[in-house]
Protein backbone atom coordinates (compact mmCIF):
# COMPACT_ATOMS: atom_id res chain seq x y z
CA UNK A 1 0.00 0.00 0.00
CA UNK A 2 1.07 3.64 -0.43
CA UNK A 3 -0.30 6.91 0.47
CA UNK A 4 0.72 10.03 2.31
CA UNK A 5 -0.58 10.69 6.14
CA UNK A 6 -1.14 14.26 7.30
CA UNK A 7 -2.37 14.18 10.49
CA UNK A 8 -5.14 11.82 10.73
CA UNK A 9 -6.12 11.90 6.94
CA UNK A 10 -4.66 8.86 4.93
CA UNK A 11 -4.70 10.47 1.01
CA UNK A 12 -4.08 8.52 -2.15
CA UNK A 13 -4.34 5.27 -1.00
CA UNK A 14 -3.25 2.74 -3.57
CA UNK A 15 -2.99 -1.10 -3.21
CA UNK A 16 -0.36 -2.74 -5.41
CA UNK A 17 -2.45 -6.13 -6.92
CA UNK A 18 -0.84 -9.00 -8.56
CA UNK A 19 -1.40 -8.38 -12.07
CA UNK A 20 -2.65 -10.67 -14.64
CA UNK A 21 -3.89 -13.13 -12.11
CA UNK A 22 -7.65 -12.68 -12.59
CA UNK A 23 -7.01 -12.46 -16.44
CA UNK A 24 -5.11 -15.36 -16.60
CA UNK A 25 -7.31 -17.36 -14.23
CA UNK A 26 -10.86 -16.31 -16.02
CA UNK A 27 -10.00 -16.58 -19.65
CA UNK A 28 -7.89 -19.98 -19.24
CA UNK A 29 -11.68 -20.78 -17.67
CA UNK A 30 -13.48 -19.44 -20.21
CA UNK A 31 -11.54 -21.50 -23.06
CA UNK A 32 -11.68 -24.78 -21.19
CA UNK A 33 -15.61 -24.27 -21.12
CA UNK A 34 -15.61 -23.45 -25.17
CA UNK A 35 -15.65 -19.78 -25.45
CA UNK A 36 -13.52 -18.36 -28.14
CA UNK A 37 -10.14 -17.59 -27.11
CA UNK A 38 -10.77 -14.57 -28.94
CA UNK A 39 -13.70 -13.40 -26.81
CA UNK A 40 -12.14 -15.09 -23.85
CA UNK A 41 -9.26 -12.76 -24.17
CA UNK A 42 -11.50 -9.65 -24.55
CA UNK A 43 -13.79 -11.08 -21.48
CA UNK A 44 -10.42 -11.75 -19.25
CA UNK A 45 -9.07 -8.39 -20.01
CA UNK A 46 -12.39 -6.65 -18.67
CA UNK A 47 -12.66 -8.52 -15.37
CA UNK A 48 -8.63 -7.86 -15.09
CA UNK A 49 -9.18 -3.89 -15.53
CA UNK A 50 -12.23 -4.04 -12.97
CA UNK A 51 -10.28 -5.97 -10.14
CA UNK A 52 -7.66 -3.56 -10.48
CA UNK A 53 -9.72 -0.51 -10.06
CA UNK A 54 -10.93 -1.48 -7.40
CA UNK A 55 -8.05 -0.92 -5.52
CA UNK A 56 -7.26 2.47 -6.68
CA UNK A 57 -6.79 5.72 -5.42
CA UNK A 58 -9.10 5.35 -1.48
CA UNK A 59 -8.92 8.32 0.31
CA UNK A 60 -9.46 8.32 4.11
CA UNK A 61 -12.26 10.61 5.60
CA UNK A 62 -10.48 12.81 8.43
CA UNK A 63 -10.03 11.01 12.17
CA UNK A 64 -10.67 7.80 10.77
CA UNK A 65 -7.10 6.09 9.86
CA UNK A 66 -5.40 7.87 12.61
CA UNK A 67 -6.91 9.98 14.98
CA UNK A 68 -4.24 10.34 17.27
CA UNK A 69 -1.57 12.28 14.66
CA UNK A 70 -4.28 14.80 14.84
CA UNK A 71 -2.55 16.05 18.14
CA UNK A 72 1.21 14.23 19.03
CA UNK A 73 2.95 15.39 22.00
CA UNK A 74 6.48 14.68 20.32
CA UNK A 75 8.75 15.81 17.40
CA UNK A 76 7.65 12.64 15.70
CA UNK A 77 4.87 9.79 16.16
CA UNK A 78 6.00 6.26 16.80
CA UNK A 79 4.80 3.63 14.40
CA UNK A 80 1.21 3.46 15.18
CA UNK A 81 -1.88 1.19 13.50
CA UNK A 82 -4.59 2.68 11.69
CA UNK A 83 -8.10 2.30 12.67
CA UNK A 84 -9.85 -0.09 10.65
CA UNK A 85 -11.87 1.97 8.12
CA UNK A 86 -14.50 1.49 5.78
CA UNK A 87 -13.74 0.97 1.61
CA UNK A 88 -16.66 2.89 0.77
CA UNK A 89 -17.66 3.83 -2.78
CA UNK A 90 -17.43 7.83 -1.96
CA UNK A 91 -13.86 6.94 -0.37
CA UNK A 92 -12.51 5.99 -4.24
CA UNK A 93 -12.41 8.36 -7.64
CA UNK A 94 -12.14 5.17 -9.68
CA UNK A 95 -15.59 3.32 -7.79
CA UNK A 96 -17.68 4.99 -10.74
CA UNK A 97 -15.80 3.02 -13.25
CA UNK A 98 -17.14 -0.13 -11.64
CA UNK A 99 -20.74 0.61 -12.48
CA UNK A 100 -22.39 -2.11 -14.43
CA UNK A 101 -23.52 0.75 -17.41
CA UNK A 102 -19.16 1.51 -17.54
CA UNK A 103 -18.08 -2.72 -17.20
CA UNK A 104 -20.66 -3.61 -20.14
CA UNK A 105 -19.15 -0.70 -22.49
CA UNK A 106 -15.91 -1.67 -21.47
CA UNK A 107 -16.32 -5.19 -22.72
CA UNK A 108 -18.59 -4.08 -25.40
CA UNK A 109 -15.78 -2.28 -26.54
CA UNK A 110 -13.07 -4.91 -26.46
CA UNK A 111 -15.59 -7.27 -28.29
CA UNK A 112 -16.52 -5.36 -31.13
CA UNK A 113 -18.56 -6.63 -33.59
CA UNK A 114 -18.35 -9.85 -31.68
CA UNK A 115 -20.98 -8.74 -29.92
CA UNK A 116 -23.39 -9.60 -32.57
CA UNK A 117 -23.36 -12.86 -32.05
CA UNK A 118 -26.25 -14.33 -30.81
CA UNK A 119 -26.73 -14.51 -26.75
CA UNK A 120 -23.45 -12.59 -26.13
CA UNK A 121 -25.28 -8.97 -25.93
CA UNK A 122 -27.39 -10.41 -22.86
CA UNK A 123 -24.08 -12.22 -21.36
CA UNK A 124 -22.39 -9.05 -20.92
CA UNK A 125 -24.64 -7.60 -19.93
CA UNK A 126 -25.37 -10.16 -17.06
CA UNK A 127 -21.81 -10.49 -16.12
CA UNK A 128 -21.49 -6.52 -15.34
CA UNK A 129 -24.76 -6.32 -13.86
CA UNK A 130 -23.43 -9.16 -11.45
CA UNK A 131 -20.09 -7.70 -11.09
CA UNK A 132 -21.01 -3.97 -10.65
CA UNK A 133 -23.38 -5.45 -7.90
CA UNK A 134 -21.07 -7.39 -5.99
CA UNK A 135 -18.66 -4.90 -6.16
CA UNK A 136 -21.23 -2.79 -4.70
CA UNK A 137 -22.58 -4.97 -1.87
CA UNK A 138 -18.32 -5.86 -0.95
CA UNK A 139 -17.34 -1.95 -0.67
CA UNK A 140 -20.70 -0.80 1.51
CA UNK A 141 -19.23 -4.21 3.94
CA UNK A 142 -15.17 -4.10 3.38
CA UNK A 143 -13.07 -2.45 5.93
CA UNK A 144 -9.27 -2.38 5.43
CA UNK A 145 -7.09 -2.85 8.69
CA UNK A 146 -3.40 -3.39 9.54
CA UNK A 147 -2.33 -0.42 7.65
CA UNK A 148 0.73 1.43 10.23
CA UNK A 149 1.67 4.79 10.23
CA UNK A 150 4.34 7.15 11.21
CA UNK A 151 5.52 10.66 10.37
CA UNK A 152 6.82 14.10 12.15
CA UNK A 153 5.81 16.41 13.53
CA UNK A 154 7.11 19.88 12.61
CA UNK A 155 4.91 21.91 14.64
CA UNK A 156 6.05 20.43 17.97
CA UNK A 157 8.07 22.94 19.54
CA UNK A 158 7.55 22.90 23.77
CA UNK A 159 6.87 24.47 25.89
CA UNK A 160 4.89 26.69 23.43
CA UNK A 161 3.85 24.21 21.27
CA UNK A 162 3.38 21.26 23.28
CA UNK A 163 1.19 19.01 20.43
CA UNK A 164 1.14 18.82 16.17
CA UNK A 165 -0.04 16.84 13.66
CA UNK A 166 1.68 14.80 12.02
CA UNK A 167 2.69 15.79 8.53
CA UNK A 168 4.00 14.22 5.55
CA UNK A 169 3.64 11.13 7.35
CA UNK A 170 4.35 7.14 5.81
CA UNK A 171 2.89 3.99 5.96
CA UNK A 172 5.41 1.35 7.77
CA UNK A 173 6.17 -1.38 6.19
CA UNK A 174 4.82 -5.20 7.42
CA UNK A 175 7.70 -7.35 8.89
CA UNK A 176 9.05 -8.97 6.48
CA UNK A 177 7.49 -6.89 3.61
CA UNK A 178 9.24 -3.73 1.58
CA UNK A 179 5.70 -2.11 1.87
CA UNK A 180 2.70 -1.77 4.05
CA UNK A 181 0.16 -4.72 3.90
CA UNK A 182 -3.47 -4.30 4.95
CA UNK A 183 -6.17 -7.00 5.53
CA UNK A 184 -9.32 -6.22 3.54
CA UNK A 185 -12.41 -8.20 5.79
CA UNK A 186 -14.98 -9.74 4.59
CA UNK A 187 -12.99 -10.37 0.84
CA UNK A 188 -15.11 -10.21 -1.69
CA UNK A 189 -15.77 -14.05 -1.76
CA UNK A 190 -16.87 -14.04 1.34
CA UNK A 191 -19.23 -11.81 0.48
CA UNK A 192 -20.32 -13.19 -2.71
CA UNK A 193 -21.04 -16.64 -0.49
CA UNK A 194 -22.69 -14.96 2.50
CA UNK A 195 -25.52 -13.69 -1.47
CA UNK A 196 -25.50 -17.20 -2.59
CA UNK A 197 -26.11 -18.34 0.79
Amino acid sequence: LDGRIDGPVLRGLQAEVPRGMVEDELGAALVDVGVPRVIARAWAKAAERAWAKQWRKWTLPPTKAFPSFAAVAAPEAPPTEAEPFPLRPDASRAYGELSPEELYVDLADRLGDLLNLPGLPEAVKAWATRVGGGVAAWSEQATLGGIWGQGPVPAFAPPYVPVGPVIAGDNVAAPGHGSAVGVVRPSLAEVVARAKG
